[in-house]
């Protein structure tokens, strides 16, 4: 049986990717700074296959506590503070070092692939003619949580430059929404989705503005699922990066006009007016789809329609209403 140990496996995607992998057999060491509720941790499919350890990504002690040797190391821990992070060195304390200390880890443990999960924000600011993102533009991204995922992609390439473990590379996620999505501590605002959701299932108005931005967004178990094959994957990837996504952007629209078929009792509109909307839905990280040819030549596709995904999700917190954190 693979071993797969997952770091950040109790936060939203970390929660995603321990539910793929162990549908795909995988033994999961899910770590977390804290282990999740008893019943989080038994939730979802095949919950014999996950075993929950405590882990603080950024202390070399804690790894030193680490006496597994997974075959497969997926670095998902992360701190996401938003535009203007309170604490830069904790930002970086966590998505640089804690992907640092787990590559030196994952080497030591004679790890046969690593695989740092990044994301498109390192495509902040970016001056480019091109209609889509490629993995091979030069980044620079103005924030510190950009900044702290390209350095952490760059130690990612050195480890991987010099041999020092079978295989390191890095993934970009867009933004994401769906299952497991929960005010964690590390994240400052739930997704747009999130939001829309959780007005619809709480039976509250809720309005949108009507700006006309879209978002590269993709389902977060769809997002899980391309980094699982990516991982279980025979043959090499031969890549330092890769964009995960639809490649495609969704309109607020979209979503809305999905929820209000799925809600059809409650009040969630759009309206013209920024300053009387509930809900801004901002552009995307570089303003424009991700790239998505270099997933599709590792023989994965997403192409899971947002009609298709928001009716599972809305169904999926129906069975899960604690998420959405109604008090």
């Amino acid at each position: 049986m693979t071993e797969v140990l997952i770091t950040g496996a109790g936060g939203f995607l970390g929660r995603n990717l321990v539910e793929a992998l162990a549908r795909q057999g995988c033994r999961v060491i899910a770590c977390d700074i804290s282990c999740p509720p008893t019943s989080l941790q038994t939730s979802g499919s095949h919950p014999s296959n996950v075993h929950w350890r405590e882990l603080d990504v950024s202390r070399e002690e804690s790894w030193r506590e680490m006496t597994c040797k997974p075959d497969i190391v997926i670095s998902a821990a992360a701190i996401t503070p938003g535009d203007d992070d309170p604490d830069p060195p904790r930002t970086a304390e966590v998505n640089l070092m804690g992907c640092l200390r787990a590559l030196h880890w994952a080497k030591s443990r004679g790890v046969h692939r690593f695989i740092f999960t990044s994301s498109s924000a390192v495509y902040r600011g970016i001056r480019t003619d091109r209609d889509v993102l490629d993995e091979d533009l030069p980044v620079d991204p103005p924030t510190s949580y950009g900044k702290s995922k390209v350095a952490a992609e760059k130690f990612v390439n050195l480890y991987s430059d010099r041999g020092q473990m079978g295989e390191a590379f890095s993934v970009r996620l867009p933004s994401l929404y769906g299952p497991w999505e929960r005010p964690t501590g590390v994240r400052p605002n739930m997704s747009a989705v999130y939001s829309l959701v959780r007005a619809a299932h709480g039976g509250y108005p809720l309005r949108v503005s009507r700006t006309g931005a879209a978002r590269d967004w993709t389902y977060a178990p769809d997002a899980a699922a391309a980094i699982g094959h990516l991982a279980l994957r025979s043959e090499p990837t031969d890549v330092p990066v890769i964009n995960v996504s639809t490649g495609r952007f969704v309109y607020p629209e979209e979503i809305v006009t999905v929820l209000q078929n799925e809600y059809p009792e409650h009040d969630i509109k759009m309206v013209p007016d920024a300053a009387s909307a509930d809900v801004h839905i901002t552009p995307t990280s570089g303003e424009r789809p991700m790239r998505v040819e270099r997933l599709a030549r590792l023989q994965y596709q997403i192409d899971d329609p947002p009609t298709h995904s928001l009716r599972h999700y809305a169904r999926w917190v129906a069975d899960y209403p604690e998420m959405l954190d109604l008090r």
